[in-house]
């Protein structure tokens, strides 16, 4: 049995996380299984954005639900505040919810139309606190919606009657309404405007250094996670290729598929002394599910060498971050501008 975490140790803890996933037989046989995330490893300290980097399908929202256990890992532990998840009960991790909420994705399909704002907002209050009375709900409701900029007013409205940034904001009235320890946020801005992306962005670094909340912070656009993060962890097939401090790989990227994630950021948001030139990956996405010895990376990969593609990198530690490569730090062809 694993040993807890002690107090001196991060807010969240996440161990050797799986999540695969069965699909089902074939006339020749089983499949294999869908490795959506795989063996991911992370800390997260108290007042700490960590954002979650990577091209669609690499695993960022699995792993994210596997840590809330909204999904059952297949394997791994996560400790949140010194307690291991996997080993509560129903009731306890009801309990436990209430330290760790999500903001979705899409701010209108997350709302339900046939409730008002107060009733949406006031829903987790009535599961975690039924004590409180219909005046107290009221209060607090009035309280986070002036703090996520909505006014109270308002709160006799339903959604469809809100913009899309206004929906979001309700979304994220919702979660903070616990006032929970944990926040992840899960592409948060990916459905709105550019011009209101800025805007909620603002929202969540205002909200994390007011009430000291730790986040996870889901995206697949570096430029959007740019001045949001403390640290990056970019994932690939479900697995961690690079993890460090923010500003640290944003200027001198490591593993040849955060140079490339880089590369699509536009160059008035690079970072990095030097101008980086668009590098262009030939093959997509490969299946979670197909059979591979090397690197996830190295079918795509433009400097991937025979070891590459036999041997698994190990996450080691190079230049203050951990990162999953053989030869890390390796320049690529056209990543620097003439």
């Amino acid at each position: 049995m694993s040993e807890a975490p002690s107090k001196t140790n991060p807010l969240l803890k996440v161990s050797n996380l799986s999540v695969h996933f069965k699909q089902g037989r074939t006339l020749f046989g089983p499949r294999p299984a869908l490795r959506a995330v795989d063996d991911v490893s992370f800390d997260l300290a108290e007042g700490e954005t960590l954002s979650i980097v990577g091209e669609s399908g690499s695993g960022k929202s699995t792993l994210a639900r596997g840590v809330l256990r909204l999904l059952k890992p297949t394997k791994g532990q996560v400790w949140l505040e010194g307690q291991e998840l996997g080993g509560l009960s129903g009731e306890q991790l009801r309990k436990a919810r209430r330290h760790m909420q999500l903001i979705f994705q899409d701010p209108i399909a997350s709302l339900s139309p046939r409730r008002t704002v107060e009733q949406i907002i006031s829903e987790p209050l009535q599961t975690h606190y039924p004590q409180l009375s219909g005046a107290e709900r009221r209060e607090k409701v009035a309280d986070i919606m002036r703090a996520v900029g909505l006014l109270p007013d308002m709160r006799n409205r339903y959604p469809h009657e809100f913009s899309g940034g206004q929906a979001q904001r309700i979304g994220i009235a919702r979660a903070l309404v616990l006032e929970p320890r944990l926040l992840v946020a899960d592409e948060p801005v990916s459905a709105l405007d550019v011009s209101i992306q800025a805007q909620v962005l603002n929202l969540l670094a205002d909200i994390k250094q007011e009430r000291k909340v730790s986040m996870l912070f889901i995206s697949h656009d570096l430029s959007v996670v740019h001045h949001i993060s403390d640290r990056l962890l970019v994932l690939y097939l479900g697995q961690v290729m690079e993890i460090g401090h923010a500003k640290s790989i944003y200027e001198r990227p490591q593993h040849p598929y955060t140079k490339v994630l880089l590369s699509a950021v536009p160059r008035m948001q690079v970072v990095g002394r030097e101008k980086r030139r668009r590098i262009h990956l030939n093959d997509d996405l490969p299946s979670p599910s197909a059979k591979r010895a090397g690197c996830p990376f190295a079918s795509r990969c433009p400097v991937a060498t025979s070891q590459c593609k036999a041997e698994m990198p190990k996450l080691t530690d190079f230049e203050g971050r951990q990162v999953a490569c053989h030869f890390p730090g390796i320049a690529l062809e056209g990543e620097k501008a003439a």
